[in-house]
């Protein structure tokens, strides 16, 4: 037991809390960029695609309520989606600030993998669970999309909206 005690003060010393998490980020985007990459080669674009989005929007929509319970928000509002949504960015370890009232993405652990593996897949799935995050506030009458995006504009940036 002392091992795992000196392994964890070890680990504790060398990364702080913010360390953790940009590596946890790191390596879960290298996963599932990997797992993407590998799906849509057996099972193809479509299938992959309809099967992880269906079910990344979903779990977007589970943690968007547990957020929500969390931090006692009640009221389903467009401000407490944008709250959400940057609950969740500085959870997973993005770095972003708010520029003429919107949150601009300007640091992604996720964009690096997309980078290093050459599958933008992982934007989309980003993408997906944010829109599960605005469905679980708004209700399905609202969506979210990307206006800009960290690979080719330099940062992300989302705009929710009601669907027409």
């Amino acid at each position: 037991m002392n091992k795992l005690n000196e392994i964890k003060k070890l680990v504790n010393n060398k990364f702080n809390s913010d360390k953790r998490v940009k590596l946890l980020g790191h390596t879960a985007g290298g996963i599932i960029c990997v797992l993407a990459k590998n799906m849509i080669r057996s099972s193809g674009y479509g299938v992959t695609s309809t099967v992880l989005m269906r079910e990344l929007k979903e779990l977007g929509k589970k943690d968007a309520k547990k957020i929500m319970k969390t931090f006692g928000i009640k009221e389903k509002t467009p401000e407490n989606v944008s709250k959400i949504l940057k609950i969740v960015a500085y959870a997973i370890g993005l770095e972003f600030q708010n520029k003429n009232n919107q949150t601009v993405i300007t640091k992604c652990p996720y964009g690096e993998c997309v980078k290093e593996l050459n599958e933008p897949f992982i934007c989309n799935v980003c993408l997906e669970y944010n829109k599960g995050i605005v469905e679980a506030v708004l209700g399905s009458q609202y969506t979210i999309d990307k206006s800009k995006y960290l690979l080719n504009d330099g940062a992300c940036s989302f705009d929710v909206h009601k669907r027409i």
